[in-house]
């Protein structure tokens, strides 16, 4: 039985996400793991040394952004990578699913989205926990509570990850993991390659913006959608089911 149009039966894309999560997602999990360990050991050495009065200090001091941005980029590389080894490796399997290239990309993209939103994720949780080191080693008359809101709105860093009530900023991060998603569903070819490349250095540059909808914001937008687009129509012009 063939699936019907525009639709994937449920097992299918349980299958192929399987098999995305088998090439990739232990290698993904350690590199959460050694960033949540490096940034531990930044804040308690820029700690330890005596250096920052508050704890947006200590985070902008410390350079935990680089360590994400770091992150970020071998997450990108194994998930682009991962693509590839599937059709080698699982390429009979997926011709059984009877699932057309469109269709597997679709599937490889939402996989994507979600490492990538899990990478967003285990990076705020570990700056909560960062800041929470922070408040009780520096100390300080300001409650937890306040003082992790506090924090998270004077580091631009913690706030371009979590923006709090910034609208314009969730709409630029919804873009960047879409854009990034779909870039490494593409694989390693040489065009997906450089528009992947391009994407990234545009977000470890221009990500860490001041609060509020800014001309970077602006233009990382733009970037995005432009590659969010290419990505698409590429997939939905440049072949024939």
């Amino acid at each position: 039985m063939t699936e019907g149009k525009g639709t994937i039966k449920p097992h299918r894309a349980l299958s192929i996400w399987a098999l995305l999560a088998r090439c990739s997602i232990f290698n993904i999990f350690a590199v959460f793991t050694v960033m949540v360990l490096m940034e531990t050991a930044c804040v308690y050495g820029y700690l330890e040394a005596g250096q920052g009065r508050t704890p947006a200090e200590v985070i902008s001091g410390s350079r935990i952004s680089l360590i994400f941005f770091g992150a970020l980029g071998l997450v990108l590389l194994i998930l682009a990578r991962s693509q590839g080894v599937l059709r080698e490796k699982s390429g009979s399997a997926m011709g059984r699913l009877g699932l057309s290239n469109r269709r597997i990309f679709c599937l490889q993209a939402v996989y994507n989205m979600l490492c990538l939103w899990m990478l967003f994720m285990v990076q705020i949780w570990a700056a909560i926990g960062l800041v929470r080191l922070c408040g009780e080693r520096i100390g300080g008359s300001v409650p937890a509570s306040f003082g992790l809101f506090l924090t998270f709105y004077q580091s631009d860093f913690l706030h371009c990850l979590l923006p709090m009530a910034e609208t314009g900023k969730w709409v630029r991060n919804l873009f960047l993991l879409a854009a990034l998603s779909l870039g490494a569903a593409g694989g390693m070819g040489k065009r997906g390659c450089a528009v992947l490349n391009l994407l990234f250095v545009v977000t470890a540059v221009w990500f860490v913006s001041p609060i509020g909808i800014n001309f970077l914001d602006l233009v990382c937008m733009l970037v995005y959608g432009g590659a969010i687009a290419m990505n698409l129509w590429r997939q939905f012009h440049s072949h024939v089911q």
